[in-house]
């Protein structure tokens, strides 16, 4: 399985979608569509904190597409 390059940094969450996908804005301005990252097994992964509008969170970008990503941690909620 290919690894591909991928970009860590913080954002805001700006909207909740849905309990998995959150609307995230980066410092920049930009906004995304992220949802909540997986483990290996393809289980949700147990965030603690909940992900409410105004929280800062650690996303996950891939390189080559930087329309969606992974929201790995909640960081301020």
């Amino acid at each position: 399985m290919q690894r591909f390059d991928v970009v860590r940094t913080e954002a805001q969450v700006i909207e909740c979608v849905s309990e998995v996908l959150y609307r995230v804005e980066l410092s920049n301005g930009h906004q995304f569509l992220a949802h909540k990252g997986t483990n290996l097994a393809g289980k949700e992964r147990i965030i603690s904190k909940r992900c409410l509008p105004g929280s800062k969170v650690l996303v996950e970008l891939r390189a080559f597409d930087l329309s969606a990503g992974t929201v790995l941690e909640v960081l301020v909620s």
